[in-house]
């Protein structure tokens, strides 16, 4: 029952804050059209209705239903403010070319919230969700270019997660335009090459998999702790798909000696992702500890 109430006390107060969201829009019309017209402007007010904006919709972005909540009332909660959002882009669509920031607002925050939607769907096992949120819920061809990443890194996943859908999932990175990401900064790049990697790898092309990790980590200049594990899980799938093949009786010396580099390049790149010190590698510890624990070779 409390969890109802919950629910109702939010959509009350989120009602609210509409109403007071649409009068801040009123203003800030209001404004930049009467200076359009050449009446009196004061360019800070406007910048600081900008900042009220922003503000409350940073709220929005901050409270959300939990990550486990069921996708009904995420479905509740965000269409609702998709209404919004859909209303500040008609609203501030003139603004193209005077004021950049506004005319973009409603386009971000409708990108990030279907973004963050699908990504739930996908974290809650339904990877088919997921794409169906970011193929029919945005309903804009205009996206800045950081939520067009973050669209592409949530269906690369879902592909992932989907039987049979790895190789749609390669293509859509291999014909993602990284020159459209910022260069100064590569993490981006760089996760693109690692879901690269995962994919190549489920399409058991281990060389090309190992290439993009590679790659990968020459871009982020080991910043991003991600590529590390992914290369460690991928070498440790092989790992036991050789050993398991080796118990079978199929094992010669070649095979024993690739196994072995598996092996070696699993445990460095777990070492490499402990290194880091992100809370994910440190969960990874464990697990070290009982691969080595069963190693009986001395």
């Amino acid at each position: 029952p409390h969890l109802a109430m919950l629910h109702s006390f939010q959509v009350l107060v989120e009602v609210q804050e509409s109403a007071r969201l649409l009068a801040d829009l009123h203003n800030t019309t209001r404004t930049i059209n009467q200076a359009q017209q050449g009446q009196n402007y004061n360019e800070q007010s406007v910048k600081e209705m900008e900042a009220k904006l922003d503000q409350k919709l940073e709220v929005w972005r901050m409270r959300l239903p939990y990550d486990w909540d069921g996708l009904p009332w995420w479905s509740d909660v965000l269409q609702w403010r998709h209404h919004m959002y859909n209303f500040m882009i008609k609203n501030f669509d003139k603004y193209e070319q005077t004021n950049a920031n506004l005319h973009q607002l409603g386009y971000r925050e409708k990108a990030w919230s279907v973004n963050r939607f699908a990504s739930v769907a996908r974290k809650q096992g339904l990877p088919d969700t997921c794409l169906t949120i970011l193929t029919k819920m945005y309903g804009y061809s205009r996206i800045e270019v950081q939520e067009a990443f973050a669209k592409v890194r949530e269906q690369a996943k879902a592909y992932l997660g989907l039987e049979g859908q790895a190789l749609t999932g390669l293509n859509l990175v291999n014909t993602t335009n990284l020159e459209y990401l910022p260069q100064k900064n590569m993490l981006n790049t760089a996760e693109i090459f690692r879901l690269k990697g995962l994919l190549l790898a489920k399409l058991h092309d281990s060389d090309s998999a190992n290439q993009a990790f590679s790659s990968a980590l020459q871009l982020c200049k080991g910043a991003l702790p991600a590529v590390w594990i992914s290369w460690a899980a991928h070498c440790e799938h092989r790992y036991q798909e050789n050993q398991a093949s080796a118990n079978g009786g199929n094992a010669s010396v070649q095979s024993t000696l690739q196994n072995n580099m598996w092996l070696e390049n699993m445990m460095t790149c777990y070492m490499m992702a402990l290194r880091s010190g992100i809370p994910a590698a440190r969960l990874i510890v464990p697990h070290i500890l009982a691969l080595l624990s069963f190693d009986v070779s001395g």
